[in-house]
Parts: structure tokens; sequence; C-alpha cells
């Protein structure tokens, strides 16, 4: 239905909209020497950027996933599973 459609949809753009906001943040941080790639002490935005992306991520494929197992005899004509992998 059209409910599901919108929350996987969201679900996917939402990684975009997030990428997109932790990219600008990496700059501002980096600029102030609070970044610290590599340093994986909490006081520094790299290791909350990664858990902030990975959990987006995450999120997305698993929104991926539920629209594949819902539409999966719609798609088979294209055969997505090879693409997705």
């Amino acid at each position: 239905d059209s409910e599901f459609l919108k929350k996987t949809t969201m679900g996917v753009w939402q990684y975009v909209f997030l990428r997109s906001v932790v990219a600008v943040l990496v700059i501002v941080f980096e600029s102030q020497h609070m970044y610290g790639e590599g340093d994986f002490s909490f006081d520094k935005f790299y290791v909350w950027s990664i858990l902030i992306v990975n959990a987006s991520q995450c999120w997305a494929l698993y929104c991926l996933i539920l629209f594949y197992l819902e539409l999966k005899e719609e798609l088979a004509p294209i055969n997505p599973l090879g693409k997705f992998l």
C-alpha cells in the first residue's frame, strides 16, 4: 500500500540526508580540529560520524530489503536481487 511505500522510501532518503549533513559537519569539525580522523575517542567527532552513518546505512538497507520482500513477485522480471547484492 502507499503507506508502506512512503515509509520505505523515507527510510532510504534519510540516509541521503544524514550522509550530506554529516559530510558538512565533518568539514566544520575538521576546521576546528575537533574531527580527529582515526581517533576512536568519544570526544572527537570521528567516532560519532561513523556511528551515525553506519546506523543510517543499516536502516536504509533494512528498508530496501523490506521493499524487495514485499514486491519480489512484481520485480522478478527485472531480477533486482543480483544488482542489490
